[in-house]
Formats: C-alpha cells, sequence, structure tokens
C-alpha cells in the first residue's frame, strides 16, 4: 500500500477522523509533513491540494475538500 500520497486521495476517512477529533474538543494546529513528487513543482501541488482539503474537511464543506484534491 502507497502511504506517500496526498490526503483525500487515499483510504482514510478524513472526514470521520476530523468529526472524531472536533468532538473531542481538537482545535489544531495540523501538520501536513510529506507529499508524493519528484519535482518542486509537484511537491508543492501535492502540499496545496492537501492543504486545501485538510481545511475544506476541518471547516466543513464536503464539496469543497473533494474539488481540493482534484490534480490540476
Amino acid at each position: 500500500m502507497d502511504v506517500l500520497i496526498v490526503p483525500g486521495t487515499g483510504v482514510v476517512d478524513f472526514r470521520s477522523v476530523a468529526a472524531i477529533l472536533s468532538q473531542g474538543g481538537f482545535s489544531g494546529p495540523l501538520l501536513l509533513e510529506k507529499v508524493p513528487g519528484v519535482t518542486l513543482e509537484e511537491i508543492d501541488d501535492g502540499f496545496t491540494r492537501g492543504r486545501a482539503f485538510c481545511r475544506a474537511v476541518w471547516g466543513g464543506g464536503a464539496d469543497a475538500a473533494d474539488a481540493a484534491v482534484q490534480p490540476k
């Protein structure tokens, strides 16, 4: 299983994780540590999409979260 992926493109149900963490009082911060890519542009794109996805999930917005992970 490839674990080096952009958040929102794998098998983890981040919406459920966010809901459980929020119910427990979590309000951040959240660290996005590593994304796939070889070139700076690929890595930057992965972080940009991952950050947008996480913001949408934790901010509430399923449509925004789904749109965030779509490659450019």
